[in-house]
């Protein structure tokens, strides 16, 4: 796994699946989003998807450092796009 300086935790982009990278595309777009508003959002454009698999996408995402939890509340936000090359 390629990691980067800044986060020995990151993903390689080619471990992101396309809810993944539709969570990270939305999440660049916007400043925060919860789990739901997310699905909501998800459901208008994409199609059906759980909200346990929504939450669970978000939470990996959040253990690689690629997503921060706002402190005592259920909002994320953008940290870093693994998508995104550092050189």
């Amino acid at each position: 796994m390629a990691a980067t300086d800044s986060n020995p935790m990151a993903l390689p982009p080619e471990k992101l699946n396309d809810v993944d990278e539709w969570v990270l595309d939305w999440l660049g777009e916007h400043e925060w989003g919860t789990v739901n508003l997310m699905r909501a959002f998800y459901l208008d454009s994409e199609g059906d998807i759980s909200r346990q698999w929504l939450a669970n996408r978000v939470g990996r995402l959040t253990e690689h450092g690629h997503l921060e939890k706002v402190k005592e509340t259920r909002t994320y936000r953008l940290a870093s796009d693994p998508r995104q090359s550092s050189e």
